[in-house]
């Protein structure tokens, strides 16, 4: 076990912590021969964001999300960038002092500290040097979005090498060590995102710009305008073969093609360039150009073309930064954001001279995940929608769960609800989902309610009650899937004070439940109808979410052992099913109301939830399906498709049959060439054209795959037993696996003239118990290879 260093905090001056600054740290230091015997690891921290060069190279490795005044400090193996003499360690480090959805503002702050086996080989402290950055535009304060953080500007004609040996740094302050409170530590428990190969950028439009104006490079790239122009006419090739302009201009990283275009002519102030990167990418912005010095080149990302160039400025929102030129080659990696899309859009100004494109586009950016077999079925179109909804999920992975990469990069408790139950069905990461969970449950406010987002403290956000009560089911599912107790142990207490504050608000003549009220309550349920603001007194879809929630915490408390609690809660979570069943019921419709009022159109999500809580009764279940069938209700969005798949789960063979219809949806999206899936159906336009096209919470496929086709479901913590039935739907064949902590479950089945033939392979250690129908044979295989046959 290697020596965990303490290295100090530090940065420029005790008062310098204006929002959106850069300061750069160095440090000279030796490594002896015996050093280099053993592995050397690096334990990184900052406030706000960081970059870490160890002699000129940087390392790949980013600030993870945390609350402050506990930071998470990452360690990473680092031998391989050191050489036995004086080395160079130099940081740069992005302080933003404004709190955003994915940041909550701490003190500025920098430590690290490189450690062998048996000695502490140098640490931040008063002998580092420390300076302004000389590139990157501090002070600007514009925002990308309310979620990301701020847009940059980087002037490489202002820059200096003093990431490198050599460099020097006489003129630097000594670093301060700021005087606020001890921060506390802890390793990151979750893997660190990797870089990836930067995919190929083909060129998809280009010609000359004229401006009009801008105060921000994102305005200036949507207001210019575009002459396109065909390629030849433009490019004077370097390195591109005869028939590159009928079949499309392709870079690559290592510069296998480079584009030389001509010096804009007179009558225009630049020219641009639109990149497509083949499909949807979350990553580091790169890019390689040879330039005159002083060259602006506007740099804009996107998901898509609709407009036919990338939508850099929607309402307040900036998708684009600025980098001024040197002169001659300029290769630049931007890791202190994230950025995500499809598209790349560069305009270059101020230039009178010829510019060679290297490579512009993303290096990626993801959560090295276990490798398992694909899901397969006898229906190639949903095996292909499944690959997308995984690859979706990959894409809203990297420090937590995320909503879109794209546009907020987010941790919600609604959507990472459903993307953890996702990711149980593919990877299992448990770790990972109890990241999540626990950074929002250190978020939790003293009134009870959880902020809309975290990380934060900030007492005044946005809280949405059911998002609060979807975090409790979310700690019941982590202990479900899992089996592990420690995070339970930790937020049950937490879990028990937002039960303990929704049992007080009792209404006493329905003896139903009221929502938190207030102007920073928001009761949101999904993107539809009234749902996306019901502010009504009495509703539906929260008393059956608190139902829910109730259940969930009394299934944890009794399996901790405190039985009084557990039927306590179940008792209060039957008496309230009943109730809400009775209340809200339609005859008359044939469903269930959201709210008291007799003229509301009935909801989709609605009735989702009932099914879901199985509260329907026989004599409702049939004209509710019926409805359901026949699309006379509100429909529901992506993000509640989970609920309605669970749901009709529930709702036995006619529930079967409307799930294939209600996950068509997502057909078109793929056909036409989606490569993920969007936050709605409305794809881009929605939102006033700020939809995004690559949602977590859509992958709901994933999920259906193993726990509908599959049929695999836990019925103990950790799968100590599970069961397995099936539904087949409309398929022939399926196969594919489910991870457990004691191995994968493996399900293969084929429809046969006499019925369905079932083989589950599982770890001797987990019970399978048999749930099919009667026409179904089981053969259980165990790891000794023996065969079990069963007929059901």
């Amino acid at each position: 076990m290697k020596t965990l260093t303490d290295p100090s905090w530090i940065w420029t001056e005790k008062q310098d912590d204006a929002p959106d600054i850069y300061r750069c740290f160095r440090c000279e230091f030796d490594v002896t021969a015996e050093d280099m015997k053993g592995d050397v690891d690096l334990l990184c921290a900052a406030d706000s964001l960081f970059e870490i060069f160890l002699n000129g190279t940087r390392l790949p490795v980013t600030q993870c999300a945390d609350v402050p005044g506990e930071k998470t400090m990452t360690r990473i193996e680092v031998k391989k960038y050191l050489h036995q003499g004086t080395n160079l360690i130099a940081s740069r480090v992005h302080y933003l002092k404004t709190d955003f959805f994915t940041y909550c503002c701490g003190r500025p702050g920098f430590c690290a500290g490189l450690v062998t086996k048996d000695r502490c080989i140098t640490e931040t402290g008063p002998l580092w040097k420390c300076a302004p950055d000389p590139a990157y535009l501090s002070g600007a304060r514009k925002k990308v979005t309310e979620q990301l953080g701020f847009t940059f500007q980087f002037d490489a004609t202002r820059d200096v090498p003093w990431t490198r040996p050599g460099f020097d740094d006489s003129a630097w302050r000594h670093a301060a060590i700021p005087d606020f409170p001890e921060v506390k530590r802890r390793l990151r428990l979750t893997p660190l995102p990797e870089e990836r190969p930067a995919p190929p950028a083909k060129v998809v439009q280009t010609g000359w710009l004229k401006r009009t104006g801008g105060a921000t490079a994102a305005e200036c790239v949507s207001s210019d305008y575009l002459q396109s122009r065909l390629p030849e006419d433009i490019v004077a090739g370097i390195n591109v073969s005869e028939n590159v302009f009928a079949c499309g201009i392709t870079l690559t990283k290592d510069r296998s093609a480079l584009l030389r275009f001509e010096a804009p002519p007179d009558g225009t102030d630049g020219l641009y360039v639109i990149f497509d990167l083949g499909r949807e990418t979350t990553g580091f912005l790169t890019f390689t150009v040879e330039a005159e010095s002083g060259t602006v080149i506007d740099i804009a990302y996107g998901e898509h073309l609709d407009d036919g160039r990338v939508r850099a400025r929607i309402q307040e929102r900036n998708f684009a930064d600025r980098y001024i030129c040197c002169g001659g080659v300029n290769s630049f990696t931007h890791s202190l954001r994230r950025i995500a899309g499809r598209c790349i859009e560069m305009h270059f100004t101020n230039t009178r001279k010829s510019v060679v494109l290297h490579y512009a586009g993303m290096i990626p950016l993801e959560l090295p995940l276990p490798e398992k077999p694909p899901f397969r079925s006898s229906d190639r179109l949903f095996d292909r929608v499944w690959q997308t909804a995984e690859r979706t999920l990959r894409l809203c992975m990297h420090d937590h769960y995320e909503d879109c990469p794209w546009r907020e990069q987010a941790l919600y408790a609604c959507d990472s609800r459903n993307q953890i139950l996702y990711g149980y069905y593919r990877w299992g990461n448990y770790d990972f989902a109890a990241a999540s969970i626990e950074l929002l449950g250190k978020s939790l406010r003293s009134d009870g309610n959880l902020p809309i987002i975290a990380p934060t403290k900030r007492n005044d956000m946005l809280s949405i009650p059911s998002f609060t009560l979807a975090w409790i089911s979310e700690l019941y599912e982590y202990f479900l899937y899992s089996g592990q107790t420690a995070l339970v142990e930790k937020f049950l207490p937490a879990a028990d004070k937002i039960i303990d504050r929704a049992l007080a608000r009792r209404d006493g003549n329905s003896r139903l439940f009221l929502p938190p009220e207030g102007t920073k309550i928001w009761n949101f349920y999904e993107w539809s109808g009234n749902l996306s603001r019901l502010d009504v007194a009495c509703q539906l879809p929260y008393n059956l979410l608190l139902r829910e929630a109730l259940l969930a915490a009394a299934f944890l408390h009794r399996n901790g052992g405190d039985s009084a609690r557990a039927d306590f809660l179940q008792s209060e979570a039957e008496f309230l099913g009943q109730n809400a069943e009775k209340s809200f019921r339609d005859d008359r419709r044939g469903g269930y109301r959201t709210s008291p009022e007799e003229n509301n159109i009935l909801d989709e999500y609605t009735q989702a939830l009932m099914l879901c809580q199985d509260l329907v009764p026989d004599d409702m279940l049939p004209r509710l399906l019926e409805n359901l069938g026949n699309k006379s209700m509100v429909p529901l969005t992506f993000s509640a498709m989970l609920c309605m798949v669970r749901g009709l789960m529930n709702a036995g063979g006619k529930g079967d049959e409307l799930i294939w219809k209600y996950l068509s949806v997502y057909e078109p999206l793929v056909l036409s060439g989606a490569t993920s899936l969007w936050e709605t159906a409305r794809g881009a336009n929605d939102f006033r054209f700020a939809g995004s096209l690559c949602h977590g919470w859509s992958s709901v496929h994933v999920y259906w795959a193993g726990a509908g086709v599959l049929g695999i479901h836990p019925l103990e913590p950790g799968f100590r037993r599970f069961s397995v039935a099936p539904h087949p739907g409309h398929l022939d064949r399926a196969e594919g696996t489910v991870p457990t902590p004691k191995g994968d479950i493996r399900v293969s089945w084929s429809r046969e003239r006499d019925g369905l033939i079932v083989a589950v392979d599982h770890p001797e250690e987990l019970m399978l118990v048999f749930s099919a129908p009667e026409t179904t044979v089981f053969k259980e295989i165990s790891d000794n290879g023996k065969i079990l046959e069963r007929e059901r």
